[in-house]
């Protein structure tokens, strides 16, 4: 059931891209910032007071704000790069929503509950042993793919004619 649980994870964030259309470049890096932002309000004690108090979230309050806003920042990207992506430029955002998927699976699946037998499956363990090279390999495509297939400025030409 574990190794379910773990592909359904990482498969989500790919199946998701590809059915919006959905940059899956710009999504990673919103993984990264949140795991940011984790990492450093996580420890905020008002913070944990506000998840725990007025959110009514129950259990590790520390890993329940780490788990939230690592997904915050990555579901309103989601929403916001809706169609974002041309058919053909498809294929290079399964390449970013694989990184993607990896990345988030790296990111939540130590911040779940124990009850769930993750961190003691052979799959996790798979997963983690390849964990610096997916994030190193997957943050290095997703950069040359963002510098890649940036925006490109068309300089209007003067409608005055110079004569």
């Amino acid at each position: 059931m574990a190794e379910v649980f773990l592909i359904g994870i990482l498969v989500s964030p790919i199946i998701l891209c590809l059915v919006l259309k959905s940059n899956a470049n710009y999504i990673f890096l919103s993984a990264s910032l949140g795991y940011l932002l984790s990492n450093f309000l996580s420890k905020n004690p008002m913070l944990r007071s506000v998840m725990v108090n007025n959110l009514n979230l129950s259990g590790d309050a520390s890993a329940n704000l780490q788990l939230t806003l690592i997904l915050i920042p990555v579901i309103l990207t989601t929403v916001a790069m809706f169609g974002t992506v041309a058919k053909k430029g498809m294929i290079l955002n399964l390449a970013s929503s694989v990184a993607l998927g990896f990345l988030l699976t790296i990111l939540i699946v130590p911040l779940l509950p124990a009850s769930l037998n993750l961190l003691s499956n052979t799959l996790w363990n798979q997963v983690k042993n390849v964990q610096d090279i997916v994030v190193g390999a997957g943050s290095i495509f997703v950069l040359i793919n963002l510098l890649i297939n940036r925006p490109k400025h068309s300089h209007m030409k003067s409608s005055k004619n110079h004569g």
